[in-house]
C-alpha cells in the first residue's frame, strides 16, 4: 500500500500561500517564484501511481502473491482494509519486508493495530531489534522486545 497525494493546480499555488506580503518588487517576485516552484517539485515526488507499483514490488522485493494497491480517492492510510492491511512505503524504506516477521505479527497482535499505525521511524527499531537477536543467536519474542522498548503515542 502507498500513499496517494494529489498536485494543486497552479492556480492554487497562485492563491497567495507564497505572495510575498506588501510591495512586490522583482526580488520578491522571484523569490515567490521559485519558492512556487521548489513546492511545486516536491509536492510531484509525493504522487504514486499505478504504474510506480511495480517499481516499489521490485526495488522492496516484495513477492507477487501480495496484491500492491494505491488509495482510492477519499480513502486514508489508517482506513481499514478488506483482507489486507495499509503499509506506507517509508515502512519498506526501514527495512520492515514481507512476510512479516513473527515478532511483528505478535507485537501488532499484542497491541491490537495495523502496520499503518507504526510511525516508519518505529519500524527501524523493530527490525533492527529482530536483526540484532537474529545475530545473537535470541529468539526474539514480543515480551523480549517490550522488556526493551514501549509503545508510546507520539
Amino acid at each position: 500500500m502507498s500513499h496517494v497525494y494529489s498536485s494543486p493546480s497552479s492556480s492554487e499555488w497562485n492563491a497567495g500561500r507564497c505572495a510575498p506580503s506588501g510591495s512586490s518588487s522583482s526580488l520578491d517576485e522571484k523569490a515567490s517564484n521559485a519558492l512556487e516552484a521548489m513546492l511545486r517539485e516536491h509536492v510531484k515526488d509525493l504522487i504514486i501511481t499505478e504504474s510506480f507499483l511495480s517499481m516499489i514490488r521490485s526495488r522492496y522485493h516484495i513477492s507477487p502473491e501480495y496484491d500492491l494497491r494505491i488509495l482510492e480517492v477519499g480513502q486514508r492510510p489508517f482506513d481499514l482494509f478488506p483482507n489486507g492491511f495499509g503499509l506506507s512505503i517509508a515502512a519498506f524504506e526501514a527495512r520492515l519486508r514481507l512476510p512479516l516477521h513473527p515478532l511483528v505479527v505478535s507485537c501488532l497482535q499484542y497491541w491490537m493495530i495495523s502496520p499503518s499505525h507504526i510511525a516508519p521511524n518505529s519500524w527501524r527499531y523493530v527490525v533492527v531489534f529482530v536483526r540484532e537477536c537474529r545475530a545473537a543467536r535470541i529468539d526474539t519474542s514480543h515480551t523480549l522486545f517490550l522488556a526493551c522498548f514501549r509503545l508510546g503515542k507520539s
